[in-house]
């Protein structure tokens, strides 16, 4: 069967996609379902995920990627944002979800009596939402996080491996097969080139394409020319 995140190959008892590490099914570490009521966002499966209420395959398929891409979402609020959830499916998502650090598990007191409060929390938090949205004429412009544009880009051609492997979708694998190709090859002249070469997903080459440049390699220190090509911009 397919991983539903990268499209790789995986088996029914895989719990981790081999191709690109997404966490596919099964319970966390440490996870007691009679206990654990409550959806860990950040560190439970796709399977877990997709019983929350409201929440499609493809709803659930898109927060485990995005979780991949970010390295964890920092509270529930943000996650409903991407969601795009209404004031009645926060109310109800609050019920059945937490979002606790990557790698941290849910407390042992996190039962039966928990969902309640947590209920009514986030119903308060959409009475108070809705009342300012319509007494305050103005809006607030929304911060927005910094452009892609405006952000470093990634020199495929001579980052280190731990620097690849922080891209979007991407992993310590995929970093060394492409160092690997990469002094093979001389370096790479564009994303096609990349892809071909250490056979990136379509998903994954329109995550990295903003976030990549592929300059040409150049001669060290010591004035010995390293093995490459050189691109005409």
């Amino acid at each position: 069967m397919k991983c539903p995140i990268c499209e790789a190959n995986t088996k029914l008892t895989d719990r981790f996609c081999p191709a690109c590490g997404a966490f596919l099914r099964g319970k966390r570490s440490g996870c007691d379902e009679s206990k654990d009521l409550r959806v860990d966002i950040n560190n439970d499966s796709l399977e877990r995920i997709e019983r929350l209420p409201g929440i499609s395959r493809e709803r659930a398929v898109a927060l485990v990627r995005e979780r991949m891409n970010r390295s964890g979402f920092m509270n529930l609020s943000e996650v409903m944002s991407f969601l795009n959830l209404d004031s009645n499916e926060k109310i109800e998502f609050g019920k059945s979800a937490v979002c606790l650090p990557v790698g941290v598990e849910i407390p042992s007191e996190c039962e039966k009596t928990a969902a309640p409060s947590q209920a009514d929390e986030w119903s308060e938090m959409t009475k108070r939402e809705e009342a300012r949205k319509k007494s305050s004429k103005t809006s607030r412009k929304e911060e927005r996080p910094t452009p892609v544009s405006a952000r470093k880009k990634v020199d495929i051609n001579s980052a280190s491996e731990s620097e690849i492997a922080a891209l979007p979708a991407l992993n310590a694998i995929i970093a060394k097969n492409i160092v690997s190709e990469r002094e093979a090859r001389g370096g790479f002249l564009s994303i096609d080139e990349l892809a071909q070469a250490v056979g990136l997903k379509q998903f994954m080459i329109e995550l990295i394409s903003p976030m990549v440049e592929f300059k040409p390699m150049v001669s060290n220190k010591s004035g010995r020319k390293l093995k490459g090509r050189v691109v005409d911009y």
